[in-house]
C-alpha cells in the first residue's frame, strides 16, 4: 500500500511549495513545510515525515509535469542516509535526498523554470 504527499513547485522568481498529508493503513506520512519560497538560481529543500508499522520501509520521491506520467526521481529505505537516482541522466548535483528512521527530504539546487512541476514523497512496504 502506498502512502504519499505531494508539493506544487513553481519557479519564476519564487518557488511556493504546498503541501498534503496521507495516511492510509497506519502509515503516515506529511511535509514538515508549509510553504517555501526561493529565487530562480537558488535550492530549495522538500521534507516529509514519516511514521509506520512496516519493518522495511521504502522511500521514493517523484516528479510530475502537467499531463504526464510520474517520475521516480530517488528511492530509497529506511535506514540508508543517502538515496540513489534512479535515473541516470539526472545530475548527481542537481538533486540529492536524504532519509532517516523519521523523515525523507529532497533538494533541489540551481532551481530554473523546467524544475516546476508536482512533487511527491510516498512510503511503500519495502517487503513486498
Amino acid at each position: 500500500m502506498w502512502s504519499l504527499v505531494s508539493y506544487t513547485v513553481c519557479v519564476s522568481s519564487f518557488i511556493t511549495v504546498y503541501h498534503l498529508s496521507h495516511s492510509v493503513l497506519g502509515n503516515v506520512i506529511s511535509s514538515e513545510t508549509q510553504d517555501v519560497e526561493a529565487k530562480v538560481r537558488e535550492s530549495v529543500t522538500l521534507t516529509c515525515s514519516y511514521s509506520t508499522r512496516i519493518i522495511t520501509p521504502y522511500l521514493f520521491w517523484y516528479r510530475q509535469y502537467p499531463h504526464q506520467i510520474q517520475y521516480i526521481l530517488t528511492r530509497g529505505a529506511k535506514g540508508y542516509k543517502t538515496y540513489k537516482h534512479n535515473n541516470p541522466d539526472l545530475k548527481s548535483e542537481k538533486f540529492q535526498s536524504e532519509t532517516s528512521d523519521t523523515t525523507t527530504s529532497l533538494t533541489i539546487s540551481s532551481l530554473t523554470a523546467s524544475d516546476s512541476a508536482l512533487y511527491m514523497c510516498a512510503l511503500r512496504d519495502g517487503a513486498r
